[in-house]
């Protein structure tokens, strides 16, 4: 079972807490959740889930009080928003044991040649061959999935079929925009370049993550045999 990452927890976290009347940037948000959960920055926890270095989460997270304080968000809220993505999620685990399960009842039938496997047709010459099996690690796929799935986090529809955050976010800064420069409303000025802000570090994330994903798949292009082109 791969538990799921603290980026796509914390999306969902996000939009149940938006649902119950949260009102705060992404950033502050995301902030918020990493802070109640590990009294961590959220780019801090991010890292470290990435260098594999994270602490398991523990429910309910130890730190609400000082996020809910820190972000000035109703504690019950933040708290009812954590337990109702973290009850779901373990739902959604205890499903994917049951999964693997028979996906491991299938692979021993195998095993015992009880399922029989269709026959494969040999496309490529055995040079060939060898070029793959020592150019393409697969295991790098798996990293491409983990790769989609944090890409999901800002790119994924909003529930009700609503556009991804980041687009309703453009829509408002535009509105932001137009007050401040177009109408002269300079109060404006601090919501505007904050909302920039948050917009900016997120197409950063999202340009490293599909470089990151593009690196991947460029050894297994370059070990396409000539003979499937």
């Amino acid at each position: 079972m791969s538990p799921i990452s603290f980026r796509e927890f914390v999306s969902d976290i996000r939009r149940t807490a938006e649902a119950r009347g949260v009102r705060l940037s992404f950033s502050k948000l995301n902030n918020a959740v990493a802070y109640a959960y590990y009294n961590k920055a959220y780019s801090q926890v991010v890292a470290a889930e990435r260098a594999g270095k994270l602490a398991a989460r523990i429910d309910p997270p130890q730190f609400v009080a000082q996020a809910a304080a820190r972000y000035k968000i109703e504690i019950e809220d933040l708290e009812n928003a954590l337990a109702s993505v973290a009850q779901t999620h373990s739902i959604a685990e205890t499903s994917e044991d049951e999964h693997h399960d028979t996906e491991s009842l299938i692979r021993a039938l195998r095993g015992e040649g009880r399922v029989q496997e269709p026959p494969d047709i040999e496309e490529i010459s055995e040079e060939e061959f060898e070029e793959i099996y020592t150019s393409v690690d697969t295991t790098s796929l798996l990293k491409a999935v983990d790769i989609v799935d944090e890409l999901r986090d800002h790119l994924n529809d909003l529930d009700g079929l609503r556009p991804p955050e980041i687009r309703e976010d453009l829509m408002k800064l535009h509105g932001y925009g137009m007050e401040l420069v177009n109408h002269g409303a300079r109060a404006k000025a601090r919501k505007f370049f904050e909302l920039a802000a948050d917009i900016d570090w997120e197409i950063s994330e999202i340009i490293s993550r599909a470089r990151a994903l593009q690196d991947i798949f460029k050894p297994i292009m370059k070990a396409c045999p000539e003979s499937l082109t």
